[in-house]
């Protein structure tokens, strides 16, 4: 399924089709109604997957919440885009409440640091507060019921970082062979 998805996400520039920027989530070749991440967030049971022991779940965009979520997420996202950074925001939700810490991809913006994904800059600001004279701003004890909302699956490093913390769920709007393939045709 991922594969049709990605060749479809390609199609449209490749045959000559729709030329231009889709409007929900910034990449160039295909439009909103196409949007890999746009569409799997605003579907009812659609696929989700969660980062421990590579099980999944349904429900993103289950619920309304879940919805504004992964939009905020896109926005985030293409917040790094507008920057010159990678599509990918990230951020931790508990409970399914607004979010409690959001964070974006910030590799070049941070001259090139490879560690700046927006997975492990999430981590970092809900775990490090207690640096900045704060508590956490996700208890260690509550990360197993924070659900991370992020536009591209997390690479093994963010993915890593996620399960080190001990975030209970990652819900993302698109693989990474979707937005390779979205990023192909732009």
């Amino acid at each position: 399924a991922a594969a049709s998805a990605a060749a479809s996400a390609a199609a449209p520039a490749a045959e000559g089709g729709f030329q231009g920027t889709c409007k929900s989530c910034g990449v160039w070749g295909h439009r909103a109604r196409d949007c890999p991440a746009a569409n799997r967030a605003k579907q009812p049971n659609a696929s989700a997957h969660a980062n421990q022991g590579g099980a999944s779940s349904s429900g993103a965009g289950a619920s309304g919440e879940a919805a504004a979520l992964m939009r905020r997420a896109i926005a985030l996202g293409l917040g790094a885009r507008g920057r010159g950074d990678a599509c990918r925001g990230a951020l931790l939700s508990l409970d399914g409440r607004a979010a409690m810490c959001e964070a974006e991809d910030r590799v070049k913006a941070l001259g090139g640091d490879v560690t700046a994904t927006a997975e492990v800059l999430l981590v970092r600001e809900a775990c490090d507060q207690k640096a900045k004279g704060a508590g956490p701003v996700v208890a260690e004890a509550d990360r197993s019921r924070a659900v991370c909302y992020t536009v591209v699956e997390p690479c093994a490093m963010g993915a890593g970082a996620l399960v080190r913390a001990g975030v209970g769920k990652v819900v993302y709007a698109c693989t990474a062979a979707e937005a390779a393939a979205a990023e192909r045709a732009g």
